[in-house]
């Protein structure tokens, strides 16, 4: 993570008067004074030009402590220890615990040999310190950790509890350097064991961990976040402290299959079961997927991505006849393809004025969101993760008028964006300038709009962009009206 308070080893050396920064490294001062002595150094970079790590971490540990009014572990020990059932994590270890702390080895700088660094009784984490750091510290168990990993990979649930919202995860567990920021990592993780170990030059860094950001010959999985932090041997971890991870291939994580009830003729009309989603329609293709598949979750994802094809091209009401259908058949479990076709249903009410419905569907979604588990929110063809959730709440929010909710969906997407995705960019793009529009500035919402379809290459510039802009361009007048005319010619 770049940090704006960067500074030279030789100066932290003699403002913090030892040979390393961490303060999960060696005794540290009181935060305040901590923070005095950090503010007495210049900055050895400008923001954001080069990665530094830890130290962003310790700050924001002091920040958090001083915002909320309580030392940092109480705030942990609130908001993620004691929901988690991590009862075994803390700054340091009780007397009656350490006995389960083993020592702590390290290797001799110049032989290599393994000798102990920090003893287990009268260590450092026998004490609490003195300084809690929010960079390092913490003094865990391997299960108390299997809790917390387990939390992130259901994408910050805990059973049916919210630890961490998704964007939260998604932003921690997603590589945030730059290429120039990735130079300075690899420069430090190559020479230090304990960073390297598991990464090489293929890892990154999120918001406060490392990530697996390619394939290499330490593990198998192509992104893996990891942390580093003494651990005692484990305690058993309770299923009701940490519930397991649901067995895809288990009979109650399978999707029930829906039997054709043997009165129902092929003309029979269904009506839908939803507040916002009350259309009476015959059955379509979707509900033919079902019949033969039995799968009423692929129905639904079938639904949904058919709605889009006349959503993204001009005919919104057919787009909600087909997402409320969609909708129906994926039923009230929290399911991609439950959150993908409220999301499509809000776009399509939104584009034909529906605002009461759309604003229904726009809640559906959001919760349906929240509740997604880790399979269901991945990035891939059958999953909805959260950077297609804000694309989604983009459009229909700036379909709404309802611009600042539009401008928080477009950063929060782009925040999530990190391959190039060119139309996923000009899409949101085309978002922003019809918000300007709607906010009073023409010129800048015409200027922004014929600036994407000049940067497009030339495949790109007609479908789904083109349409934007055409509509974009009729609510224009004037200057605006003509310059982004001349754009579209």
């Amino acid at each position: 993570m770049s940090t704006a308070s960067s500074v030279t080893s030789g100066a932290r050396a003699a403002t913090f008067e030892r040979l390393d920064y961490s303060v999960a490294s060696g005794p540290a001062p009181e935060p305040d004074e901590w923070m005095r002595r950090l503010g007495e150094l210049p900055l050895q970079y400008q923001p954001g030009v080069r990665w530094q790590y830890d130290l962003s971490n310790e700050v924001t540990g002091v920040l958090v402590s001083r915002v909320t009014g309580q030392p940092l572990e109480t705030f942990l020990r609130e908001r993620i220890l004691d929901p988690l059932g991590m009862n075994d994590t803390a700054f340091h270890v009780p007397p009656d615990k350490i006995d389960r702390l083993p020592p702590l080895y390290g290797p001799d700088p110049q032989t290599g040999e393994f000798t102990v660094w920090d003893q287990a009784a009268g260590g450092r984490s026998s004490t609490p310190p003195a300084f809690q750091g929010a960079g390092g510290g913490l003094v865990s168990t391997a299960d108390d950790y299997h809790c917390y990993f387990r939390m992130l990979l259901n994408h910050g649930m805990h059973g049916s509890e919210r630890i961490l919202s998704r964007t939260a995860v998604e932003l921690m567990t997603t590589n945030r350097l730059s290429p120039r920021q990735q130079t300075a990592r690899h420069t430090m993780f190559n020479g230090v064991a304990h960073l390297s170990c598991g990464q090489g030059t293929s890892g990154g860094w999120g918001f406060g961990m490392a990530v697996r950001t390619a394939r290499s010959d330490y593990a198998p999985p192509p992104r893996k976040a990891s942390s580093s932090g003494p651990s005692a041997p484990s305690m058993p971890c309770s299923a009701s402290t940490c519930p397991a991870t649901p067995d895809p291939t288990s009979p109650a994580a399978a999707p029930t299959p829906r039997k054709t009830p043997a009165t129902a003729s092929p003309s029979s009309r269904t009506s839908s079961m939803s507040g916002w989603c009350t259309t009476t329609t015959a059955p379509t293709k979707g509900c033919a997927t079902r019949c033969e598949s039995g799968d009423r979750r692929m129905a639904a994802w079938v639904l949904a991505r058919h709605a889009m094809v006349p959503l993204n091209y001009g005919a919104p009401q057919e787009a909600a006849r087909l997402a409320a259908l969609a909708r129906r058949e994926a039923g009230t479990a929290p399911t991609a393809a439950a959150a993908l076709s409220a999301a499509v249903t809000a776009r399509a009410l939104a584009g034909i004025g529906d605002t009461d419905r759309a604003l229904r569907a726009l809640r559906d979604v959001q919760d349906l969101d929240d509740r997604l588990d880790g399979q269901e929110a991945a990035d891939t063809w059958f999953g909805y993760p959260s950077q297609k959730h804000f694309v989604h709440l983009s459009q229909a929010y700036t379909l709404l008028g309802n611009t600042s909710d539009a401008y928080a969906a477009q950063e929060d997407a782009l925040a999530l964006t990190t391959s190039p995705s060119v139309m996923t960019r000009a899409l949101l793009a085309m978002d922003t300038a019809a918000c300007l529009r709607e906010d009073g500035d023409p010129t800048a919402a015409a200027e922004m709009a014929a600036g994407v379809l000049a940067r497009l290459p030339g495949p790109y510039r007609d479908g789904l962009v083109r349409s934007r802009a055409d509509a974009l361009h009729r609510q224009l007048t004037g200057r605006p009206h003509d310059h982004l005319g001349q754009a579209l010619a």
